[in-house]
């Protein structure tokens, strides 16, 4: 069976570190600037954080645990009823 898992695209709305895991504490990568679009394959809650995984040990964040929207789904206005 295929993974439930499924990839959606985010527009970056600030200026988002990528890190090499899914806590806010692990090492950064680079950083991904607003404007840009990301496919998010996988996403999880850390720390209050709603982080979301770009790539294999590449993680950032997609909501912070203050309430900050970092990625915003880019076709959030998209039915999601499929043909």
């Amino acid at each position: 069976l295929a993974a439930a898992a499924t990839s959606h695209k985010y527009l970056c709305l600030a200026v988002a570190s990528v890190r090499s895991g899914r806590s806010v504490n692990d090492n950064m990568l680079r950083k991904i600037a607003p404007g840009s679009t990301v496919t998010v394959l996988e996403e999880a809650h850390c720390d209050g954080h709603h982080r979301g995984r770009i790539g294999e040990g590449e993680w950032l964040s997609i909501r912070t645990k203050l309430g900050n929207q970092l990625l915003e789904p880019l076709f959030k206005h998209a039915s999601s009823e499929g043909g």
